[in-house]
């Protein structure tokens, strides 16, 4: 989920078409889609705010290994990883996202992505309405 003060610009979810070997993969393959749309939304805003303030963007995530694996590209447990979801690191080297580690408690886009107990679910709504910047 991408937001803009509080406007919600855009959002996704789907399940993969593929099969991963790891939950950090699974979630590594997530960032790599959320990277695109970081990237497809800076080009949109470069050409209609011309403004050079909108990166890095944060990108939320509730796995601290996957955001190791995008810091430290030496991770040879990875291997299995396919090279076009590594377009996160290049997106992160070049300051364009930065991922950061977020509870999933804390973590909104999760009331579009997984079935939450309703205080949970009251919660996240909660946070999602009351929220200027998320």
């Amino acid at each position: 989920m991408f937001c803009l003060d509080s406007a919600i610009l855009s959002w996704f979810s789907k399940l993969h078409t593929y099969v991963t070997s790891c939950t950090n993969h699974s979630e590594y393959a997530a960032l790599f889609v959320a990277a695109k749309e970081a990237q497809w939304l800076v080009y949109l805003f470069s050409d209609v705010k011309q403004s050079s303030n909108l990166t890095p963007i944060p990108i939320y995530l509730d796995s601290s290994g996957v955001v190791s694996m995008v810091f430290n590209p030496v991770d040879h447990k990875s291997k299995h990883v396919e090279i076009a979801h590594h377009y996160s690191r290049e997106l992160t080297e070049k300051q364009v996202i930065i991922p950061q580690r977020l509870p999933s408690a804390e973590n909104v886009a999760d009331l579009l992505t997984k079935p939450l107990a309703a205080p949970a679910f009251l919660a996240g709504v909660h946070r999602l309405v009351n929220t200027q910047n998320i």
